[in-house]
């Protein structure tokens, strides 16, 4: 009789140890080893948040100032005439109002000198609050003047997060920097600028209509103003408040250091401006009491 085949050997028990809880100290130690205290420093300089942010949000939308609500003042003649004049007294490539919400600055006039020497408003253009310069004088709540480097990440106190950066954040989920990345995209992927400058961007929420993102907007701020202040910048920044805080914020920006911007001349227009968003949020609030 043939021999019985040997029975197969019995397979090894893989036993797991289950890892002993960490104890705080460890856990404390891990922390500092992924994200530092620098690096945490770092970032809220990069990312500052203004003290009483609340209180600013509930003044902005009691203004009527909160992205939604702001389609009526896009290219109001009233600011329109600030930016021009603004542009005119200083001598600067860029001057603008905008508002500034929870998550984005919209612009109300965004008054720009391109580089054939052309002018124009790209009023309703947007950035995230994240992606703008703007976060740093709502931070500080007072007029902001700064000279530097954008291209160089060099601008006196005010910090700025590196495209890489804020590309992470868009593919984290950010739905802001999600959105203006892909207007970037739309506009790179017509490097011929075949696409009418009047088409809207394709974006997810609009909430401007036809006054909204276009692609003469993204090639106004990327392919003008970004190549004009990226190896000099100067910024001037004043805040626009109403009720006491800031809602917006009046700027000019220039492709050249600058120490002759007058700091009340700038605060003049920002007054202006407030006037103008004031009486609108009266007239808004007669309006919706009718």
């Amino acid at each position: 009789a043939p021999p019985e085949p040997e029975a197969p050997p019995e397979a090894e028990v893989q036993v797991t140890e289950t890892p002993a809880p960490l104890t705080p100290e460890a856990v404390s130690a891990k922390f500092e080893e992924v994200v530092n205290a620098d690096q945490i420093r770092d970032l809220m300089k990069h990312l500052p948040v203004y003290d009483n942010e609340a209180e600013r949000l509930v003044a902005v939308k009691e203004a009527g100032l909160e992205t939604a609500d702001v389609t009526d003042i896009i290219g109001a003649d009233e600011l329109t005439s600030i930016t021009k004049d603004a542009m005119d007294e200083f001598g600067v490539c860029t001057a603008y109002v905008g508002s500034i919400d929870a998550t984005r600055q919209t612009y109300q006039s965004w008054r720009q000198k391109h580089l054939d020497g052309s002018v124009h408003d790209h009023a309703g253009m947007w950035l995230p609050n994240k992606f703008g310069m703007c976060r740093h004088t709502v931070k500080k709540n007072d007029v902001l003047q700064a000279n530097g480097s954008c291209a160089e990440n060099t601008l006196e106190g005010m910090p700025m997060l590196s495209a890489e950066e804020m590309q992470a954040m868009a593919m984290a989920g950010d739905k802001e920097m999600g959105r203006i990345f892909g207007d970037v995209t739309q506009m790179m992927s017509d490097p011929d600028g075949k696409i009418p400058d009047e088409q809207l961007m394709q974006e997810d929420w609009n909430p401007h209509g036809e006054k909204g993102m276009t692609y003469g907007k993204m090639r106004g701020f990327f392919q003008q103003t970004m190549v004009q202040i990226m190896p000099q910048t100067h910024y001037s920044g004043v805040p626009i408040k109403v009720n006491g805080e800031t809602v917006a914020t009046f700027c000019v920006v220039d492709s050249k250091h600058r120490h002759d911007i007058n700091v009340d001349r700038m605060k003049e227009y920002a007054v202006r401006a407030q006037k103008v968003m004031e009486e609108r949020a009266v007239a808004r609030k007669v309006a919706q009491a009718a």
